[in-house]
């Protein structure tokens, strides 16, 4: 008697326990079947909508010069993920979750209408080879999206975008190319195409400055004849109620990866940079030295104009080829450089920014003895004439763009410090 309920007893047991364990897998089954179908693959197509997500495809007819390669490239779709963001530790910058379509460096950035900004040309990254492109793309602030903009007629590298007066026309001038270095293009809003310039510069030429007077004329200045390699001297006006390029003298020296700021005359060019001291000044149709050297040479360097007329000149490369961290300004009134705080960290192609307070933040760089100083951005305040350390760059950059759009600074492409080509993007929130 004993030994039967002691039998039933465990059978009883184990039939609980084997009910249990079949409730167990239905439940974990039916989780496994939820879960399935709400996920949605990251990097799927929809080839309706043409949206991608975080993938890239190929297209075909890649425009190098006037001439079609079939080859493969990056697409250039919408990329339907961009408001998302990597949330970071607030003493970095934001890494945008996508950025530029195309790899690409030595290309412009201006803002046009509406708040966009358009990139234009460039150097474009493929398959290891880095060829001039034609390709344009177009970012909006309000959704942080990017989207196509019609291609130039020709692929373009070390060129210049400037928004004419018209606020509706951009011109984009030189090239790589020796055969296009020549030729200009104008973007027609209104067609929503790229035409040339009907009639050629007077000097080919690549990585000069183009600078809109408030005239309404653009003065073209130095940079590099792609046909001989040669540095240049010579300048230039574009007339647009004329369509031509009407010659301007000569520079007293040759200048290339200089910079060209436009003083609060509308009228007044400062050119600085290049293989000696002293910068030169467009004023009242010729060109003449200014009437004291810099304090250093300079070259690679970065400018900005101030809200009090004077011009904020920092860092570069010295005659030695040593990285600066020296800072200067200049007065125009009396044509005279004083020095000011030097920046901590030491830092070439960079780029400095003016922001609505007045303080101008210094991005990026190249240094070749502290590459992780330059992932450290530093803000300057003119009131009190001192620099400060400020958020970490995610990605240490050289050769970028730096726009100020919306209350934030976007960060965009350039070259990282092992000379890859750099995707991202990234955004300094004031």
């Amino acid at each position: 008697m004993e030994q039967n309920l002691a039998n039933r007893n465990f059978c009883q047991r184990r039939y609980v326990r084997l009910g249990i364990l079949v409730t167990i897998v239905c439940v974990l089954v039916i989780l496994g079947l939820v879960i399935g179908f709400s996920i949605v693959p990251h990097n799927s197509i929809n080839d309706d909508s043409g949206i991608i997500n975080n993938q890239t495809t190929r297209d075909n007819n890649f425009y190098h010069s006037s001439t079609a390669i079939s080859t493969t490239v990056l697409s250039r779709k919408v990329i339907s993920n961009i408001k998302e963001t990597e949330t970071l530790p607030q003493n970095q910058s934001i890494l945008e979750s996508s950025c530029l379509n195309i790899q690409r460096d030595e290309f412009p950035v201006i803002i046009i209408e509406n708040g966009e900004l358009l990139v234009c040309g460039g150097r474009v990254s493929y398959g290891g080879r880095t060829p001039e492109g034609p390709f344009c793309e177009i970012y909006s602030s309000l959704n942080r999206e990017w989207r196509k903009f019609p291609d130039m007629n020709v692929g373009r590298r070390g060129l210049t975008l400037t928004l004419l007066s018209d606020n509706r026309s951009v011109l984009a001038i030189g090239s790589g190319n020796k055969y296009d270095a020549y030729t200009a293009e104008i973007y027609d809003r209104d067609m929503n195409k790229w035409f040339f310039v009907p009639n050629i510069m007077n000097v080919g030429r690549m990585d000069h400055t183009a600078t809109l007077m408030q005239n309404g004329q653009v003065l073209i200045v130095g940079g590099v004849a792609p046909d001989a390699y040669s540095f240049l001297s010579s300048t230039e006006l574009y007339i647009p109620s004329s369509n031509t390029f009407v010659k301007k003298g000569n520079l007293k020296t040759v200048r290339y990866k200089h910079t060209a700021i436009l003083l609060t005359d509308g009228l007044s060019v400062l050119v600085i940079g290049g293989p000696v001291l002293r910068p030169e000044i467009y004023k009242a149709g010729a060109w003449h030295y200014t009437l004291h050297d810099m304090i250093t040479r300079r070259q690679d360097c970065a400018a900005v104009l101030l809200f009090n007329g004077n011009i904020l000149i920092a860092g570069g490369i010295d005659s030695k080829f040593n990285t600066l961290s020296s800072v200067e300004i200049f007065q125009p009134d009396t044509e005279t450089f004083l020095p000011v705080q030097r920046m901590a960290c030491a830092r070439s192609d960079f780029t400095l920014t003016r922001l609505p307070t007045g303080q101008v933040l210094a991005v990026g760089g190249q240094n070749y003895l502290d590459d992780e100083c330059l992932r450290v951005t530093e803000l300057y305040d003119p009131i009190t004439n001192q620099w400060q350390s400020t958020r970490q760059l995610n990605k240490a950059r050289y050769d970028h763009k730096a726009v100020l759009i919306n209350n934030s600074v976007l960060i965009l492409g350039g070259e990282t410090t092992d000379n890859n080509y750099e995707f991202t993007c990234e955004r300094y929130d004031l």
